[in-house]
This record gives structure tokens, sequence and C-alpha cells, in this order.
């Protein structure tokens, strides 16, 4: 009998994780995006716990980084990005799709199969910056999520109860910090 990581890992290889209510067979078993989820969560800390603050210059080099590592986009000008980066700003993970909350979903999945931890480090997202997208970080383990556009009031509630430190509009040479969960400043 596989394993339910063999089973995300084996789904995960043939496709990006499928969203919606409906979950996805694989080898007879039933596999959610929450289950997808909860292996991804294993590889990290609890929320509620201090995480460093992300230096803006650690955001702008991720940004530059970003435009530089998108080959969907490059070729289509129509393509979402999802990365994950070091707390130095190196991108380590991108992923790309033309749906915004597919690009997060196969972030997740790839950080998730190669068992690599989200924290240290911050998610950048090229999505509108949702309650969906900020649940996903927080459900994925992530400590700060950088998106390039407003959060709603959902989200920004979602990111404070959770305890992620939330970026927003992110430019070449400006960021707006929604909320700090960093712990208190030195």
């Amino acid at each position: 009998m596989a394993t339910q990581r063999q089973l995300l890992l084996s789904f995960l290889s043939v496709g990006s994780l499928l969203l919606g209510a409906a979950p996805a067979r694989a080898g007879g078993t039933v596999l959610t995006l929450d289950d997808a989820y909860v292996l991804a969560r294993k590889n990290n800390h609890d929320l509620k716990a201090a995480h460093a603050r992300i230096d803006h210059s650690a955001i702008f080099g991720s940004l530059a980084a970003l435009r530089e590592s998108q080959p969907l986009t490059a070729l289509t000008g129509a393509a979402h990005a999802a990365a994950w980066a070091d707390a130095s700003g190196a991108i380590a993970c991108l992923r790309e799709d033309v749906g915004r909350h597919n690009a997060l979903d196969k972030l997740i999945g790839a950080m998730a199969r190669t068992n690599r931890p989200l924290i240290p480090g911050f998610i950048l997202s090229t999505a509108r910056c949702s309650f969906e997208i900020v649940e996903k970080a927080v459900r994925a383990g992530a400590s700060t999520l950088v998106t390039i556009s407003l959060p709603t009031t959902l989200a920004v509630e979602r990111a404070m109860a959770a305890g992620l430190s939330l970026w927003c509009l992110a430019r070449d040479d400006s960021v707006l910090l929604v909320n700090d969960a960093a712990g208190p400043r030195p």
C-alpha cells in the first residue's frame, strides 16, 4: 500500500494540484488539496513562533531575479509566478502558470516534494493578494508572503491571525509592510 507521501509525489509528477472541492484520485486513494498542505506543513515551524524579519534589499533583489527567471511570462506576457526566496532574496524555487492559484500550488508542491522548508525565507507572488493566496501560504507553513498588489481586508485579517508577515505593493524601489509578525524590532 502506497503511503500518503508517495501518492502526493506521484500526483505532483503528473500535473499541478487541482483546486476546488473535488479531490484528485491517485492510485485509488482520494488525495485532497488538504493532504498536500498537511505534507507541506510538516516541513515547517509553527507560524506563531517568532521569525526573522526580511530585509527590504532581499525583496528588491528577489523581484529583479523573478523577472529574469520567468520563461513562460517572457514568451506569453500572460503568466503568474510564485517563487520561494531565501532570507537574502535568492530565488531557490519558481513556478509559473496562467492561473495565480496554480502557480502558488505548484510552488508549494515542489517545495514539499523536495522536503524544503518555507522558513526561513519568503514566498514572492505576482498574484493579487487575496484571502485565498494568504491562506495557502499560511497552510503551507510560510512565515512571510510578498505580493505585488494590495491585499484585501480579509487577507490582512488572516495574516494577522496566523502570524504571517505580509509585504505588499512590491516594486523595484518600494514595498509596503502590511503585517509585521516577525516580533519586536531591535
